[in-house]
């Protein structure tokens, strides 16, 4: 066990297409404290046994954000890996725009991606799956239709 590592507070999802539920006491989180600002741009990454592909990953977003021009953070939510995935994300919280959830079982993606979306500040959130079926390079495309208005004006379906 990571010493940096500390339980959540007041976080729980309930799965309720398979009942299982993942709470407090199975997340941990590799921040100690929450960003005292903002980011402009939340990148959230379930992980579930992705090892040898995370340093791939790694090396193509960072700088596919730095590129951006505007804030961003990246959310690894490990989803109870265990192929070492969680080892290798640690060492890239040295990022300090990086952090990492932990859970200490396996909940699913859904339960991931939650756990992402409950802890990212940006005013966007990028989900993204860890195998890069996703391009870290589409990020920009994407922000670009979203500061078009792409979706703000959207009829009400309900």
């Amino acid at each position: 066990q990571i010493e940096s590592r500390h339980d959540l507070e007041k976080w729980s999802l309930e799965e309720t297409h398979n009942g299982r539920r993942a709470s407090m006491e199975d997340l941990t989180t590799q921040d100690e404290q929450p960003s005292a600002s903002a980011a402009s741009v939340s990148v959230v990454i379930p992980v579930f046994n992705e090892a040898d592909s995370l340093p791939h990953l790694h090396a193509i977003l960072i700088p596919c954000l730095e590129k951006l021009g505007r804030s961003w953070e990246v959310l690894y939510c490990d989803d109870g890996s265990t192929d070492g995935s969680f080892k290798v994300l640690d060492g890239f919280t040295s990022e300090p725009r990086v952090r990492v959830i932990s859970f200490r079982r396996n909940f699913g993606q859904t339960a991931a991606l939650a756990a992402g979306f409950e802890h990212a500040t940006g005013d966007v959130i990028v989900a993204m799956d860890a195998d890069l079926q996703n391009s870290p390079e589409d990020i920009g495309a994407l922000l670009d239709r979203v500061d078009d208005g792409f979706g703000r004006d959207a009829p009400d379906d309900h």
